[in-house]
């Protein structure tokens, strides 16, 4: 089965093996679950939650507070493959040999069916973890965005563990709006009602993600079927790594698809303005819009760009 559409994924891996982890050295030189020694492997997951518990067991606190999160952004074009539970023998989770997920995972590493392979997980049925294949001819297009420091990813410990994959939006949305949840008040709620009086869809956390939705899954599906996304910055953004995570998926997507994705709307001080953009370097050339509490403007200016968009 081949899932198409863009996804978020997570690798933790730590700080001092950030570059051997994106060619799968290590499990080329040891093995894995899915891989045989001698042939490289990347894992990762569909959330930092799942990935801290992939990892997480045996390792001492020191270790933990040396981790970082490497987000890989896969682009639609980017297949990605999956292997159901039922394609397994029973009992493979017990298996200390890991003997079948090895086999199903070196089989598919052999043939380059897809650059990505979705795999049951043994901890958690309804988790999925992740293989992609360095050899494969559509790894070059898989983006690796900047590492976040574990400890520093406050939201991971609000975050809900991964259950059944979210609800999918009835239609396709005009924005994906991503911010801080300290600004949801002050700037997202009264710009979100100024979209809906100009009748522009937008994507919205608090109206989508429910009780036990997957988080993760529901920001993947939110970022796919919206034409672009607003990045609300502002000095709690930036101790935000959860938005981040967002904001820099909408920006890889960008730089893929060669069309503006990311709109940049600043809130706070003239200061706190120029701060965010030394903190953010990548945004500076970028046309922005300040908010300064009219609603009305920044429609205005969004009209205009998802008229040129044209798509």
């Amino acid at each position: 089965m081949n899932r198409p559409g863009m996804r978020l994924l997570f690798r933790l891996v730590h700080r001092r093996y950030i570059d051997a982890a994106q060619d799968g050295a290590g499990p080329r030189a040891f093995g894995g679950r899915g891989n045989n020694p001698g042939t490289a492997a990347i894992y990762a997951t569909d959330s930092v939650v799942a990935g801290l518990a992939e990892v997480a067991a045996g390792l001492e606190e020191a270790v933990l507070d040396d981790l970082v999160v490497l987000p890989i952004y896969l682009p639609a074009r980017v297949r990605v493959a999956s292997v159901s539970q039922a394609a397994l023998p029973g009992g493979w989770q017990a298996d200390p040999q890991q003997r079948a997920t090895r086999q199903a995972g070196a089989r598919w590493l052999a043939e380059k069916e897809s650059c990505v392979l979705e795999v049951p997980s043994a901890s958690n049925p309804n988790q999925g973890t992740y293989l992609l294949n360095p050899a494969h001819p559509d790894f070059p297009s898989v983006l690796w965005l900047p590492p976040e420091p574990l400890a520093e990813i406050q939201d991971v410990a609000s975050l809900p563990p991964v259950a059944s994959p979210a609800p999918s939006p009835s239609r396709r949305r005009d924005v994906f709006l991503c911010h801080a949840s300290e600004d949801k008040k002050g700037v997202i709620e009264p710009l979100a009602a100024a979209m809906k009086t100009a009748r522009i869809s937008y994507w919205l956390d608090r109206d989508i993600v429910k009780w036990g939705d997957s988080t993760t899954g529901a920001v993947n599906e939110g970022l796919k079927v919206s034409r672009s996304a607003i990045a609300v910055l502002s000095k709690t953004f930036l101790r935000k790594n959860w938005p981040r995570f967002e904001m820099n998926a909408a920006l890889a997507e960008e730089i893929e698809l060669g069309r503006t994705r990311l709109l940049v709307l600043l809130v706070g001080t003239e200061a706190e303005r120029a701060h965010i953009f030394t903190q953010l370097p990548l945004l500076r050339h970028k046309r922005y819009e300040v908010w300064t509490g009219d609603a009305a403007t920044i429609i205005a200016a969004l009209q205009d760009c998802l008229t040129s968009s044209g798509d």
